[in-house]
């Protein structure tokens, strides 16, 4: 239910097995038959973090927490209330193991999402704006070309929550354009709201890098250039001779 809410996919169940070849307190995540993801638990501990401010130390075992790679420290129960007061962030076993499962279908949900679960989503939003659907698919993009679309928003960890915008702006373009990557850029502006929240910090301040004239004209020209980026940096006019190409 949370990944549905924040990506706008349906998950499908997890099936638990047994696995006798792993050690104990070690888990295996597999997608498709294929493992993706591993880490271990200590039974019968806690794992503490620092959030970054805390400079006291506890008693625990070195470790590192298997969602984001950071340090952290397995403790017993009888030390979690002193790490909390201490300011350290603590959670039981499941909590790990939860927050690994939801960040590893975070990462991997362009592959969760195929032609069945995107014709469930068309189904579902036909019931309350069936000429959207009716008009997008077929007749103006076959179903594959839209899973494509969503599949690349996921890929870079869009969520395609607003499903409604994604395929009005596909309908929109899709007359003039078929390639999927190109529709997929029109659908990013459809949802450029929702891709500056997921940037923006609690200040509500954004950070803006501008690239000089001349790099951003080289970069939008398509060119073969083979020497040093340093070089292009500082000449990004400078033809290619026929020996470098």
């Amino acid at each position: 239910r949370q990944i549905a809410r924040e990506l706008g996919i349906i998950v499908a169940p997890v099936h638990i097995q047994d696995n006798m070849q792993l050690k104990a307190g070690e888990y295996s995540i597999l997608l498709k038959g294929n493992e993706i993801a591993r880490s271990e638990l200590m039974t019968n501990y806690y794992l503490a973090m620092n959030p970054g401010t805390v400079e006291e130390e506890i008693d625990g075992i070195s470790t590192k927490e298997p969602t984001y790679g950071l340090p952290a420290i397995w403790i017993k129960e009888s030390v979690k209330e002193s790490a909390l007061a201490k300011g350290y962030t603590v959670v039981d076993l499941a909590t790990v193991m939860t927050t690994h499962l939801s960040d590893v279908i975070r990462r991997h949900a362009h592959e969760l999402l195929g032609r069945q679960e995107v014709q469930e989503l068309l189904d579902n939003l036909k019931d309350t704006h069936p000429k959207v659907v009716e008009e997008l698919v077929p007749h103006l993009l076959p179903l594959g070309a839209v899973v494509k679309v969503l599949q690349n928003l996921l890929k870079e960890q869009v969520p395609i929550r607003d499903l409604l915008a994604i395929l009005e702006a596909l309908a929109d373009w899709a007359p003039m354009a078929k390639d999927t990557d190109i529709l997929t850029e029109y659908a990013r502006q459809a949802l450029a709201r929702t891709i500056t929240r997921l940037h923006q910090p609690e200040s509500g301040d954004m950070s803006v890098l501008n690239l000089g004239q001349h790099l951003e004209a080289g970069l939008a020209e398509p060119r073969l250039y083979v020497g040093s980026w340093s070089e292009w940096i500082r000449d990004p006019s400078r033809p290619v001779g026929a020996g470098e190409a």
